[in-house]
């Protein structure tokens, strides 16, 4: 998270890789204000998940499921001395929801992601 630029950036995506995208992209950033959903759940240290067959999808989730031919994502903050630094977020393509006990190993990632920082 870039909050001098008010922006998210990605570092590194890992398994398998929507078209066009990359393993260790450059420059690929995206406004908070595009993810108005992800920045509430992430600055209060919450998990979120979101599915397209949820009526209540938020639209930022629905465009990007959409866009990379996925059907569920789940995102957990990166956080270092309560703040988030990061997003540790993964999507699927099969269908099947994401759960509570993703949404707790999601959030354990982050923590233990946050320890290498």
């Amino acid at each position: 998270m870039d909050y001098g630029h008010s922006r998210y950036q990605t570092v590194a995506n890992v398994g398998q890789l929507s078209q066009g995208e990359s393993r260790t992209p450059k420059s690929e950033f995206y406004p908070f204000s595009d993810f108005p959903f992800t920045t509430q759940h992430l600055a209060r240290g919450g998990a979120h998940r979101s599915a397209l067959q949820d009526p209540n999808c938020p639209q930022e989730y629905r465009e990007l499921l959409a866009v990379q031919r996925r059907t569920d994502c789940l995102g957990a903050p990166i956080r270092l001395e309560g703040c988030a630094v990061g997003e540790f977020w993964v999507a699927r393509e099969n269908g099947r929801a994401f759960d509570e006990v993703d949404e707790d190993l999601a959030v354990a990632c982050g923590a233990t992601l946050a320890r290498f920082f």
